[in-house]
């Protein structure tokens, strides 16, 4: 393999932002430095390339994959040396896994990169957190990036372990790494069927008739990827950015989904009084068969809460503007129906 020495590293580039956002690094004739555990494999990552009608095999004189877990601190501090930039991408995006794995991956994982970016005098830093990181407002008020985060308030794991790792990262500003902190809302784009959003868009294909009337953020994994590269090549350094292009019902997500497709959409409405018995129904087989539960009581909490969020400061500091949603959900409907 014949690669200049790359000035950028990319973490979870097997994973479905990391993926996407690799892509979008290569188009740019950047070199990338990715990271890989030694037991990953890279059929996510090839099969997103090809959504984009590409493939990783064009790539070998611009990408130098190099092996290293975030929990492993001396794996990392190797794939630092020479880096100037950081796209810290790995984390596990999940309600139901177990609560010590996604607080590991999250934040300790977290705290290995950034130590490693302040070792090393890494000149720009890009941190992915979430919208999960995000407190909330009262009313009809849109959660924004100075939403007061309520220590007291439930949260899922998933949200305290972002919110614990942007902690960090903020601790590692005081220390003088520049940084950007994006918080991006559930985002859409081609992954495995195992990713979140995929999941949505599989179901309605297999005839969900279930909707529930919570609702959230959406954004384009295309937009997701733009605004990241876009604050990294611009001067703002030490902020965090809502990435949402649109705030939807779940409801209203799926019946896009469903006319895209041309399925019929969902017509049960999921009320916690149908939905809460399920899911302890679901959770109590899969631990007797020790399989994955398809809907538990975590998941259960997300899709019925209902948060909407402002993505203005993005918009007004660097002109950005965002996909809407139905096109996004036209595209990759398109796409499957394709792949089928």
């Amino acid at each position: 393999m014949n690669v200049s020495t790359p000035k950028i590293l990319l973490t979870g580039a097997t994973g479905m932002l990391g993926a996407h956002l690799l892509w979008h690094l290569l188009q740019k004739g950047l070199t990338v430095r990715a990271t890989k555990r030694e037991r990953s494999n890279l059929t996510q990552t090839e099969r997103i390339f090809s959504a984009y009608n590409d493939s990783l095999a064009n790539y070998s004189d611009q990408l130098q994959w190099v092996s290293g877990d975030v929990l492993d601190y001396d794996s990392i501090e190797k794939a630092m040396l020479g880096i100037e930039q950081v796209y810290h991408c790995a984390a596990i995006v999940s309600f139901s896994k177990k609560p010590r794995r996604v607080l590991d991956i999250n934040i300790r994982g977290t705290q290995n990169i950034v130590y490693a970016a302040l070792k090393h005098s890494v000149k720009k830093f890009c941190f992915v957190s979430s919208i999960a990181a995000l407190g909330k407002e009262t009313g009809q008020q849109l959660i924004t990036e100075k939403s007061p985060w309520d220590k007291e308030r439930e949260r899922s794991v998933y949200a305290q372990s972002k919110y614990l790792s942007e902690e960090v990262v903020w601790q590692a500003i005081k220390k003088g790494l520049p940084t950007i902190i994006v918080n991006p809302g559930v985002i859409l784009g081609m992954a495995d069927e195992t990713n979140n959003s995929m999941q949505l868009f599989s179901s309605v294909m297999k005839g969900l008739p279930i909707y529930t009337k919570g609702g959230s953020g959406f954004v384009c994994v295309k937009d997701v990827c733009r605004a990241m590269i876009n604050l990294m090549e611009s001067e703002i350094v030490n902020e965090r950015f809502v990435l949402v292009g649109e705030n939807l019902s779940n409801k209203d997500l799926l019946f896009l989904i469903a006319k895209y497709l041309k399925k019929m959409p969902p017509f049960i409405n999921g009320t916690i009084f149908l939905l809460y018995p399920i899911a302890l129904v679901m959770e109590f087989f899969a631990a007797v068969f020790n399989t994955k539960a398809f809907i538990d009581r975590a998941t259960v909490r997300v899709v019925l809460s209902r948060s909407f969020y402002s993505s203005q400061k993005i918009e007004k500091a660097i002109g950005f503007t965002f996909t809407a949603i139905e096109n996004c959900v036209a595209d990759l409907c398109a796409l499957l129906k394709r792949k089928r």
